[in-house]
């Protein structure tokens, strides 16, 4: 029987079906926003509901809260140069949010004062002496109105409201020469008067200036917290009654703790090597400690790190958001009375939402970092635990990892093992008789293949390597010259052949056959075409129409013979996804960061696609069932943003027939690959 990996793309695609639609969890993407830099959270209108101000590339975009988040179209006002940066404050202490915003290349700050019905009045202008880089309203001085804060180059200044459409000459807070990235105002010290807090834009500290009784603030205290710090989010995280620091780093994210007094202790890295740009504290699992949320914008995800109280963030959920985030921001964005995450993401336009289920955990697609650079991946019971585990060839890296599952959708990196340079692809078999699952991979740039035989706890032993041709590619795994062992079938692409690599029972591979094929296959097939009991092996190409078919013979493989499918062929992945008892089939959408599904019906066709967002240039998706609910979930390989992301198959009324549709007009045959790049 032939691999369900494969099938012919020469397949009718149905041009209606009448089954109930796939579902899988996804991430959700509210309405789309082109080029979104920084977003607010902020109260527009009288319901109770959060409503949002995006910066995007046109200007501004009001989104209104409604029940349930399905926010309201985008309403975008243009500015003359497009903002990257904004707030929100009360500056007419009208009970309705205003907004100030500010771009690097312009020396002012525009302020739109909310109208009470959703709209934003005309701007009144803010000159500076400097351009502005960050900010930040909030009542400094308790009357009501919102004094706005501007960082700049030369230091801070603090615009007060006068009345609308009016303020006070500027109050200039001498930063000795620090210019500030990111700053807040809290009482840091307990007297009552919020002090600053600033990051040095170009410097690993954070300065301290503390309020003082005639309003002004005075330096107090520099702590040092690490390379390249891009904000912060200030909690008592440790439970001594201190307010503490955690900051984003191009590096990483830290946290320090406070001694009440303005300073902090020395940085304790809790994120190492992700590029984080944004960072909030929040209780994500209602069990009242802060717990922390941060972006990484190089791999697209949301880290939420729980807290148990004490400061140790000991448990950890990653989430695939949208391409390129700039921040993230915790409201209740659903009305629902529990906290959700929504980040802003300048390429694809949109805002990622996080919907929070009050336990740590959010409706989203979940990602899990399994080691650098994920290339090809497998599925399977690696330690014989009922869970599925995933064996994942890293190519950068030369690297296979195994994770082991946790049976609710899960994975932890277990083991890491070198394997040659360049792997390219994986298979499973057993070569040493002992009933364990053992793996082989196809070495493109070291013309090998490595066996690493497994045990039963899931650990591998180190590689035994066989030269192959050059340029192996795929690989195909079956009993080829019938003495009840697994043979190994390597197609190698450079060469133009196909190595087989006969193995003895005992993890000793004692001789090698190679055979001349049509040029570069890069995909095996193993199966009984004649139907007398040997295993053939189809060779091809994805850029062929012809393949190579070495027929089973007394002792192996015979010579190739050319043959033809009639139309060109691709490698694809299938599983019944829908439960209906035909294969469906799954097209990864590279340069649209989706997964297409198309599903088969009885008469061998296959319906259009439906599509699913994943992460940043999915490379691999292959069928597992992670959750064990019986249903075939996704997991999907990034190889750039080097996550493995796992959709979930939420299909309702899973296993139920299809409705055979009506007869429909022949139509040509279409290829379900026809708009997606070449190989």
């Amino acid at each position: 029987m032939w691999h369900l990996a494969f099938l012919v793309a020469a397949l009718a695609v149905l041009g209606t079906c009448t089954a109930r639609a796939l579902d899988f969890a996804t991430r959700e993407e509210l309405p789309s926003i082109h080029g979104a830099r920084a977003a607010v959270a902020v109260a527009l209108n009288k319901d109770p509901l959060p409503d949002f101000v995006l910066a995007t590339d046109a200007g501004i975009a009001l989104l209104l809260g409604t029940q349930g988040a399905n926010l309201s179209t985008p309403t975008t006002i243009k500015e003359p140069t497009a903002p990257t940066m904004l707030a929100g404050g009360d500056f007419d202490a009208d009970g309705t949010s205003d907004i100030a915003t500010a771009s690097l290349t312009e020396m002012s700050v525009r302020i739109r004062y909310g109208m009470g019905d959703g709209s934003l009045s005309d701007p009144t202008v803010l000159h500076l002496s400097a351009r502005p880089l960050f900010l930040y309203a909030r009542d400094l001085d308790g009357d009501g109105r919102s004094e706005l804060l501007v960082g700049t180059a030369n230091g801070i200044s603090i615009f007060r409201s006068l009345r609308r459409g009016h303020f006070a000459d500027p109050e200039d807070v001498d930063t000795q020469g620090v210019e500030g990235r990111w700053f807040t105002a809290l009482d840091l010290n307990h007297n009552g008067r919020p002090d600053i807090l600033l990051l040095e834009a170009d410097g690993e500290a954070v300065g301290v200036f503390e309020a003082n009784t005639d309003g002004g603030f005075v330096p107090r205290q520099a702590s040092y917290v690490g390379l390249g710090p891009r904000g912060a989010a200030v909690a008592d995280l440790d439970n001594d009654g201190k307010l503490d620091l955690a900051v984003a780093l191009d590096t990483g994210l830290v946290w320090l703790r406070g001694d009440g007094k303005a300073a902090f202790t020395d940085p304790v890295s809790l994120l190492q090597g992700d590029d984080i740009v944004a960072v909030a504290s929040f209780d994500a699992n209602t069990d009242g400690a802060p717990d922390l949320a941060a972006v990484d914008r190089r791999r697209s995800t949301l880290h939420i790190l729980l807290n148990n109280g004490s400061g140790k963030f000991d448990r950890r959920q990653s989430y695939v958001v949208g391409p390129m985030p700039e921040g993230l921001l915790v409201a209740d964005a659903t009305g629902d009375g529990v906290l959700d995450v929504l980040v802003p993401h300048r390429l694809g336009g949109g805002l990622t939402l996080c919907r929070g289920r009050g336990d740590g955990t959010f409706h989203g697609l979940p990602a899990f970092d399994l080691g650098p650079d994920p290339a090809v991946a497998l599925a399977y019971d690696a330690n014989r635990d009922g869970h599925t585990d995933l064996a994942i060839a890293h190519r950068d890296s030369g690297m296979i990892t195994v994770s082991f599952g946790t049976g609710h959708g899960g994975f932890r990196l277990q083991s890491s093992m070198p394997t040659g340079t360049d792997p390219r692809a994986l298979a499973l078999g057993d070569f040493n008789s002992d009933g364990s699952r053992d793996l082989v991979v196809a070495n493109f740039g070291s013309d090998d293949i490595a066996v690493l035989a497994g045990d039963e706890r899931g650990g591998l032993a180190a590689p035994l390597f066989v030269a192959t041709g050059l340029g192996p590619t795929a690989l195909a795994v079956a009993d080829f010259d019938r003495d009840g062992h697994d043979d190994i079938a390597v197609a190698n692409s450079l060469s133009n052949s196909v190595s087989v690599v006969f193995s003895d029972g005992r993890g000793r591979f004692p001789r090698t056959l190679n055979y001349g094929v049509l040029a570069k296959p890069d995909f095996l097939l193993a199966g009984d075409l004649g139907g007398n009991g040997g295993l053939d092996l189809i060779a091809g190409s994805s850029r062929a129409e012809r393949v190579s078919i070495l027929r089973a013979g007394a002792n192996g493989l015979e010579e190739a013979v050319e043959g033809d499918f009639g139309k060109r062929i691709r490698p694809v992945v299938s599983a019944d996804f829908d439960g209906d008892g035909t294969a469906d089939v799954v097209r990864v959408e590279e340069y649209d960061d989706k997964v297409a599904v198309l599903r088969g019906t009885a008469s061998g066709e296959l319906a259009p696609p439906q599509k699913f967002l994943t992460g940043r240039q999915p490379t691999m998706a292959i069928p597992a069932d992670c959750d064990e609910d019986g249903k075939p979930d996704l997991v999907v390989l990034h190889r750039r943003s080097r996550q493995v992301a796992v959709l979930r198959n939420t299909t309702k009324d899973y296993g139920a027939k299809q409705a055979t549709a009506p007869p429909a007009p022949e139509r040509p045959v279409l290829d379900p690959w026809a708009t997606v790049e070449p190989w």
